[in-house]
C-alpha cells in the first residue's frame, strides 16, 4: 500500500496553499476594526486573528500528518515559548482568577487561551516558512501592510476628509489624543510598537540588497565570482522598485510612529540603532562603512546627553510645536518625573512590586494585575489616571506580578534565547549578515519599548514573526553545519524532505492514507467546533453587548443576552452593567427600581463566582444599592463596601464608596470629613471630587442648621468629628 507522502501530492498543494493564505491573512490583523463590537479595536483584531491560527494550525496538523518534511525542526526557542504557555497556565489555575486568566477581557482580549494561538503560530510559521525565499514574501508582505497602516495614518493626521468618510474611526479619535495617530489600533502607543518593528524589517531589506564585500568577494572562486555577477546583472532592473518600496516603507512608517507620539517606541528606534551599529562594528567586513556606522552610533548617544540643554533652542521649541512626539519629550524634560505618563507608570509599577512580594512564585495569575494593583495602590502616592490600572505598562513587572518568579524566569529565558540565536546566526551569515544584524535590531527595539507598554494582537504580531523567523533559522542551523570562515554558506536545499530528514519531530512516522484521511476530518471537526464555540460566540456576545439603549429595562435585557451568549467573558460585561445601571438609576421611577435590582442579582452573584477578588465589581454594585434610596438594599450595599475596603483599601474608588456608604445612611458629618481628609491640600484630587463635597456640604447644612455648619465646618477641613464636636459655637437665645 503506497503512503501519500509526496510533496507535489495534489491535497499536499492545497493545504499548504491553505497555509500560506491563511498566514497572509492574518498579517492584515492591524487593520482590522469592528464598529458592530464592543472595544471595537480590539475584539475584532483577537477574533479574526484566532479564525485564522485555527484554520492554519488544522490545515498544517493536517499537511505534517501527511509529510514529514512540514514537521517543526528542532528549535528551543520554540520548546521555550511552549514552556513559557505552560507556565501561563499553571500560574492562571493558582492565580485569583482562573476564568480572568484563561480567557481574559474584552478590554485587551488577552489570556492563555490567546497566548496559545500565538504560540501555535509560532510553530507553524518555522516549520512551513523554512525557505529564505518564503520568509521574504511574508515579510515584505508585512511591509506592504505596515506602509498601507502608515498611509492611513497620514490620511488621519492631516484629516483628508475622502478617508474620513469612508473610515469612522480616522475621524472619532484623532482629537481625543491631543493630535496624536492612532489609525487602527485606537491607542497611539500600539501604533507606535507596531511601525517600529516594521521600520527595522525595511532597513534589514534595504541592507541585505547590498553588493557583498570584497573579504567575502576574495574569498570566492573565480567560478562563484562568476556566477555572482551574471546573477547580479539578471536582478538589477528588478532590486531598484524593492529598493524604492522598502525606503518609502522605512520613511513613512518613522514618519508617522513620530506623529504617534510614543516616547517608548522612539527610546526603542534608538536602542535598536545603538544595537545594529554595534553588531556591525563587531561582525561588519567594510572598514569605512565601520567608521560610517560608529559615527552613526554617537549621534542618538549625543542627542540624548545634550537634549536637556537643547530643549531651551529656539530649534527644538519649533520643533516640539510641530511634532506631538518632539513635544511629548520636550513635556517630559520639563515636569521630569512630574510628567503624567511617567509618575502613572511609576505608581502602577511600585503596587505591582508591592504586590508581587506577597504572591512571588506564580503571580497573581495572568490577567489579574488589577486585582494585584487594586489591593496595594494607595491613594497617597498613586496619580488620579491610575486609580484603574488593568496592567502594568512595563513587561516584566507584568510578568512578575502575574507569573511569579517562575513565569518570569522563563520569560527571560525566552528572550535571552532568542538574543542568543541571532547572534549565532549573525556569525554564521556572510551574504545576509546586515539583514540579520538589522532584523535582530528589531528584536531588541520591540523588547525596550515593551518596558513602557503591553502587548495586544495589533502589536504582538510582529512579535511572532520575529519570533517565528528566528526560529526556523534556528532549525536550519542545526540541519546545515556552519560554513568555513569566509566562505560563503551554501544555499538551503530546495527540498523540504531531505532537509527534514534528520532533524524534524517524528521524521519517521508517516499514517496509512486512510488514517490520514479519518484524522484530517477529525481535525476538520474539532477546527469547526472551536471556531464556533470559541471564536464566534465571543466575538457575536461582544456584538450583543450594547452601548446605548432607549431605556435600562432594554439595556439590561440586551446585555443579558450577550453574558448567555458567551458566559467566560462577560465579567466586565456585568461590571459595565452595574456602572449603567447606577449612572441612570436616580431617572427611574422609585416604584420601578425594585423589580430591576431582582433582575440584577443574579448577574451580580454571577460576577463575584468567576472573579471574587475583584473590588470593582464591589464597587459597582454598591453604588447601584446606594442609589436605590431602598433602606433594604442600604445594608446590602454596606456589605459591598466593606468587601471593597479589603480588597482594595488604597483605591479612589473605594474611598468615594465608603463616602458615599455613609452618605446613605444618612451619616454627612462622618462622610464630608472622609472627603476633607482624603482631598488634603491636593488641588487635583479636591476638583476630581468637588462635586461630592458640594453635595454633603448642602446635605450636612440641612442636617444641623446653617449656623452650626458655619461655626464647624468653615474652619480647618483636616479636622476629625471629635475635634469638630469641641469647638463652642454661640448659640442664639431662644424666647
Amino acid at each position: 500500500m503506497s503512503l501519500s507522502t509526496q510533496t507535489d501530492s495534489p491535497v499536499n498543494k492545497g493545504l499548504l496553499l491553505a497555509i500560506k493564505l491563511g498566514t497572509l491573512l492574518v498579517l492584515l490583523t492591524p487593520l482590522v476594526v469592528t464598529q458592530s463590537t464592543l472595544f471595537p479595536y480590539v475584539v475584532g483584531k483577537a477574533t479574526y486573528s484566532r479564525a485564522l491560527i485555527e484554520i492554519v494550525l488544522a490545515c498544517w496538523v493536517a499537511l505534517a500528518l501527511r509529510q514529514p518534511a512540514y514537521r517543526p525542526l528542532h528549535s528551543w526557542l520554540l520548546w521555550l515559548f511552549g514552556i513559557y504557555l505552560v507556565g501561563g497556565l499553571i500560574a492562571a489555575v493558582s492565580g485569583v482568577s482562573f476564568q480572568r486568566s484563561f480567557w481574559g477581557d474584552y478590554r485587551r482580549m488577552g489570556g492563555v487561551f490567546d497566548l496559545a494561538h500565538w504560540v501555535a503560530f509560532a510553530v507553524v510559521l518555522a516549520s512551513v516558512f523554512k525557505q529564505q525565499r518564503d520568509w521574504r514574501w511574508l515579510l515584505n508582505a508585512n511591509l506592504g501592510i505596515s506602509l498601507v497602516v502608515a498611509l492611513l495614518g497620514l490620511t488621519q493626521h492631516y484629516r483628508i476628509p475622502v478617508f474620513d468618510s469612508v473610515f469612522w474611526y480616522l475621524r472619532t479619535t484623532a482629537g481625543a489624543n491631543l493630535g496624536r495617530v492612532d489609525i487602527t489600533f485606537g491607542n497611539a502607543t500600539y501604533v507606535g510598537a507596531y511601525m517600529l518593528v516594521n521600520v527595522f524589517l525595511a532597513l534589514a531589506f534595504l541592507a541585505g540588497s547590498g553588493r557583498p564585500s570584497p573579504q567575502q568577494v576574495r574569498h570566492q572562486t573565480r567560478t562563484e565570482r562568476r556566477g555572482r555577477r551574471s546573477r547580479e546583472r539578471q536582478a538589477m532592473p528588478s532590486i531598484w522598485p524593492w529598493r524604492a518600496f522598502w525606503t518609502a516603507t522605512a520613511l513613512l512608517d518613522l514618519w508617522v510612529l513620530t506623529l504617534s507620539g510614543t516616547r517608548g517606541a522612539v527610546v526603542g528606534l534608538a536602542a535598536g540603532l545603538i544595537v545594529a551599529g554595534i553588531g556591525y562594528l563587531v561582525w561588519g567586513r567594510r572598514p569605512r562603512m565601520k567608521v560610517l556606522v560608529g559615527t552613526l552610533i554617537a549621534v542618538p548617544i549625543l542627542m540624548a546627553v545634550a537634549l536637556p540643554l537643547w530643549r531651551e533652542s529656539l530649534l527644538f521649541q519649533n520643533l516640539a510645536r510641530s511634532n506631538v512626539t518632539a513635544g511629548r519629550f520636550q513635556s517630559l524634560l520639563t515636569l521630569g518625573s512630574q510628567d503624567t505618563s511617567v509618575s502613572s507608570r511609576f505608581s502602577t509599577a511600585q503596587a505591582g512590586l508591592r504586590a508581587f512580594a506577597h504572591a512571588p512564585v506564580f503571580g497573581w495569575g495572568p490577567e489579574n494585575f488589577a486585582v494585584a494593583f487594586d489591593q496595594y495602590a494607595t491613594t497617597r502616592e498613586t496619580s488620579l489616571q491610575t486609580q484603574l490600572a488593568d496592567q502594568a505598562h512595563n513587561k516584566p513587572v507584568e510578568e512578575l506580578v502575574t507569573k511569579g518568579v517562575v513565569g518570569f524566569t522563563i520569560y527571560l529565558l525566552l528572550l535571552g534565547w532568542m538574543v542568543w540565536v541571532l547572534i549565532h546566526i549573525v556569525r554564521r551569515e556572510q551574504e545576509a549578515r546586515s539583514f540579520a544584524i538589522l532584523l535582530g535590531a528589531g528584536v531588541i527595539a520591540y523588547m525596550v519599548q515593551d518596558l513602557f507598554l503591553f502587548d495586544t494582537p495589533g502589536t504582538f504580531l510582529q512579535f511572532i514573526l520575529l519570533l517565528g523567523w528566528v526560529a526556523s533559522r534556528e532549525g536550519q542551523m542545526a540541519v546545515q553545519p556552519a560554513p568555513a570562515r569566509g566562505i560563503s554558506k551554501a544555499a538551503p536545499s530546495s527540498n523540504p524532505a531531505r532537509a527534514a530528514k534528520e532533524r524534524n519531530v517524528l521524521p519517521g512516522f508517516i499514517l496509512t492514507p486512510g488514517m490520514q484521511w479519518a484524522a484530517s476530518v477529525a481535525i476538520l471537526l474539532l477546527a469547526g467546533a472551536s471556531l464556533y464555540l470559541f471564536v464566534y460566540r465571543p466575538y457575536r456576545a461582544a456584538q450583543l453587548m450594547p452601548v446605548e439603549s432607549a431605556s435600562v429595562k432594554e439595556f439590561l435585557e440586551k446585555a443579558q443576552s450577550s453574558f448567555q451568549t458567551f458566559p467566560p467573558l462577560a465579567t466586565l460585561s456585568r461590571q459595565i452593567l452595574f456602572d449603567t445601571i447606577s449612572e441612570n438609576l436616580p431617572r427611574i421611577p422609585k416604584g420601578q427600581r425594585a423589580s430591576l435590582l431582582d433582575k440584577l442579582e443574579p448577574e451580580a452573584k454571577a460576577a463575584l463566582r468567576s472573579e471574587p477578588q475583584n473590588a470593582r465589581l464591589r464597587i459597582g454594585l454598591a453604588r447601584v444599592y446606594q442609589l436605590s434610596e431602598d433602606p433594604s438594599y442600604i445594608p446590602l450595599a454596606r456589605s459591598h463596601v466593606e468587601a471593597a475596603e479589603k480588597l482594595a483599601p488604597g483605591l479612589l474608588g473605594t474611598l468615594v464608596a465608603g463616602i458615599e456608604q455613609e452618605e446613605a445612611e444618612g451619616n454627612y458629618a462622618k462622610a464630608l470629613t472622609m472627603t476633607f481628609q482624603y482631598i488634603g491640600k491636593d488641588q487635583a484630587r479636591q476638583q476630581a471630587l468637588n462635586d461630592l463635597m458640594n453635595r454633603l456640604q448642602r446635605l450636612l447644612a440641612g442636617q444641623i442648621g446653617r449656623d452650626e455648619y458655619l461655626c464647624r465646618w468653615t474652619v480647618n477641613g483636616s479636622l476629625t468629628l471629635e475635634e469638630r464636636a469641641k469647638i463652642q459655637c454661640e448659640k442664639k437665645p431662644t424666647s
